[in-house]
């Protein structure tokens, strides 16, 4: 499916109701690899907190009913821009984690 520059409302309602059905596995997968990170990594503060981000997504995802109409796809997009705001600092906490590996084995 090509949505282009100018999508049409009916792509982008078909793009939101499947971003509706992924989105919510892609964060679970994410939230289950966290929570089995080895030497102890799943329960440093940054991780965890990490995992609580992607756990706070999954439920206000999940919390959306079906998407069948403009105002849902609004809706759900609302939803989006406040979970991308949410996860804004995954990437520098889980450098936390990281370096939490480097002090423990010394890379």
């Amino acid at each position: 499916m090509e949505f282009g520059s100018r999508p049409t409302t009916r792509n982008l309602l078909i793009f939101a109701q499947f971003l509706h059905k992924e989105l919510p596995l892609r964060i679970a997968r994410r939230a289950i690899e966290l929570e089995a990170l080895p030497y102890g990594l799943s329960r440093k503060p940054a991780v965890v907190k990490v995992r609580y981000w992607y756990l706070d997504s999954f439920r206000d995802l999940r919390s959306l009913p079906d998407i069948k109409d403009k105002s849902d796809e609004l809706e759900f997009t609302q939803m989006i821009k406040m979970i991308k705001v949410r996860h804004n600092n995954v990437v520098p906490y889980d450098g936390f984690g990281s370096s939490a590996v480097e002090e423990r084995f010394g890379y």
